[in-house]
């Protein structure tokens, strides 16, 4: 056998060689999704890409470019991996948009000055979350716009029917318009925007309905990693509504950092009565109780009586901020993980302002009471 035989068998194997790695290579390429972005009037803008907080997850930048002139042609690059909702960014600017990355190729096109009258080709996904936010807003504006009415008839003494009928109307309305995110979410074929858009579905108390439209989608979506978790953690939320604390009932022991990220337990309050209220910064029906917070402070024994808030915030320096300045002089603690956090699983709370009131024991003497109502409620049971 020749040595040219080997030379051109070794040549052609190397030639096999090559067209397969040329092969993998474009079909590794073609699995990234690459973002054209023509952005006006951002001359000197930073453009990023980030991923969307999913799960506790902290959202991550995937891709920046500056912005080189005033009419500029951006490529950014979405890496390889399951669909999942991105939000393309301009820094300095209202920009804020979603994109799902379902398309090997998306087209956005963007101005700095009407930040909501963007356009987006090649992805159907994106397309399709865009009409649907476009015809909430509109919507919104709608019911904004009823609310005002609402509000000028009030202010000139206008007949208590004319008043009821436009209120019964907008109280309609609103509920449609939420009815519209869970109507979308349980039909759109896109597992990333049904996990985009499920961050506003809200069932109240319908625990039932959740259950039944979390399982659904779950089966629409089976090989979405994201949406089995979803699941999974939100019927592991349901499951803490399946005990509901009554008075006479004992609470279980919670422990929770204060503001020097010292862990406080709620058991070593015992021995004392106790006001436990839950609250965030951002909750300002819970701020209504400060008055009764501060009275009852001054009112009770300190050797007898404390006060324990409960703040669910996700943002510590802004609660820790907050109550350095409100110069509360009773425990502050947090759960920085709000509604997947401990206090949820521990006191099966779906809602805020809450509150509890307790015997030395430990035993619930009182919830769920009215701001108006905390000092006579206090005065009634502490002995």
């Amino acid at each position: 056998m020749s040595s040219n035989f080997f030379v051109k068998t070794l040549s052609s194997f190397i030639f096999l060689l090559l067209i397969l790695i040329c092969i993998y290579c474009n079909r590794s390429e073609s699995s990234k999704t690459k973002l054209v972005f023509r952005i006006h009037h951002a001359y000197g803008h930073k453009v990023f890409l980030q991923t969307m907080s999913y799960a506790g997850q902290k959202a991550v930048i995937v891709d920046s470019a500056i912005a080189r002139n005033g009419n500029d042609v951006i490529e950014l690059n979405i890496p390889e991996g399951e669909e999942r909702p991105y939000r393309l960014r301009v820094s300095g600017t209202r920009i804020d948009i979603l994109i799902i990355n379902d398309s090997p190729v998306i087209t956005i096109e963007a101005n700095i000055f009407k930040p909501q009258e963007y356009s987006a080709k090649n992805s159907k996904a994106t397309s399709s979350v865009k009409i649907f936010l476009d015809n909430q807003l509109k919507l919104a504006l709608k019911n904004k716009n009823d609310a005002v009415q609402i509000d000028s008839l009030k202010s000139v003494n206008a007949p208590k029917k004319s008043i009821d009928s436009l209120t019964n109307k907008y109280d309609q309305e609103i509920a449609d318009f939420f009815k519209q995110y869970i109507n979308y979410a349980d039909t759109v074929s896109s597992s990333a925007a049904f996990l985009f858009i499920y961050n506003n579905v809200d069932f109240d108390k319908d625990y039932n309905g959740l259950k039944r439209f979390i399982s659904k989608a779950a089966q629409r979506f089976p090989e979405n990693d994201a949406v089995q978790d979803l699941k999974k953690r939100t019927l592991e939320y349901l499951r803490t509504f399946e005990v509901e604390y009554e008075v006479g009932n004992y609470l279980p022991e919670l422990v929770l950092p204060d503001k020097n990220d010292f862990d406080i337990s709620t058991y070593s309050l015992k021995g004392k009565y106790v006001f436990m209220d839950f609250w965030s910064t951002w909750c300002n029906a819970c701020l209504k109780y400060d008055k009764a917070k501060v009275t009852a402070k001054k009112t009770f024994p300190s050797d007898k009586f404390e006060i324990v808030s409960i703040a669910l915030d996700s943002e510590k320096d802004a609660w820790k901020h907050y109550i350095e300045v409100k110069k509360y002089n009773w425990i502050q603690l947090i759960d920085e993980k709000m509604w997947q956090g401990p206090t949820l699983k521990a006191y099966s709370i779906d809602s805020i302002p809450f509150n509890f009131l307790l015997a030395p024991d430990g035993r619930i003497l009182s919830k769920a009471i009215k701001p108006d109502s905390v000092i006579t409620v206090l005065s009634r049971n502490i002995k």
